[in-house]
């Protein structure tokens, strides 16, 4: 909100609002309201990764003896999105006939976490096999435990796109790419 004070006619708009970004953040600005005490100056559209916040110029107010509103700002910012989401997996070095095998999953900037067994594709060679369950709670870690290990060859795990939630309410994949299905570069 924009308060004027004594001023007699109000002409802000659009163009006298100066967008200060950081980053990639980005959004649109509209101007509502009227009377002659406040404008309600609003950030729609917002995307990226950074910080926002705006100016105003001068001259965006007048009284009746002619003088103008001088510029204001610049306003407190605030943080648009999150940084990309970052999945780590621990590769264990583990050779075992029966198991169990651990990795631990990291999520760096994720706002919620929905990893689940059903997330989580077993990747084997020859007759390998084992039997998977994701364990933890929070915004950190969980852990992918293979137990139950049956036959030769080897197991390994890719972890399905859609996983995590970033601030900015996008949901990525296990690359930490917000754009579709995970490549499976994410085996371990």
């Amino acid at each position: 909100m924009v308060t004027y004070g004594a001023a007699d006619t109000i002409t802000l708009g659009t163009g006298d609002i100066t967008l200060l970004s950081t980053g990639t953040a980005t959004a649109s600005i509209s101007v509502t309201g009227s009377g002659t005490t406040s404008r309600t100056v609003t950030l729609s559209g917002i995307s990226g990764d950074g910080t926002l916040g705006i100016s105003i110029g001068a001259g965006s107010a007048s009284d009746a003896a002619g003088n103008t509103a001088t510029s204001a700002g610049p306003s407190a910012s605030f943080t648009v999105g999150a940084l990309s989401i970052a999945v780590n997996m621990g590769t264990p070095l583990t050779v075992t006939r029966s198991g169990p095998i651990d990795y631990v999953v990291t999520y760096n900037n994720a706002v919620s976490v929905t990893l689940s067994t059903g997330d989580i594709t077993l990747m084997k060679t020859g007759t390998a096999d084992a039997t998977v369950l994701v364990t933890g709670s929070g915004t950190v870690t969980r852990t992918v435990t293979l137990s139950g290990v049956t036959g030769d060859g080897t197991l390994g795990i890719a972890i399905a796109a859609g996983t995590a939630t970033g601030g900015d309410h996008v949901v990525y994949s296990a690359d930490g790419d917000e754009d579709g299905p995970d490549s499976g570069d994410d085996r371990v």
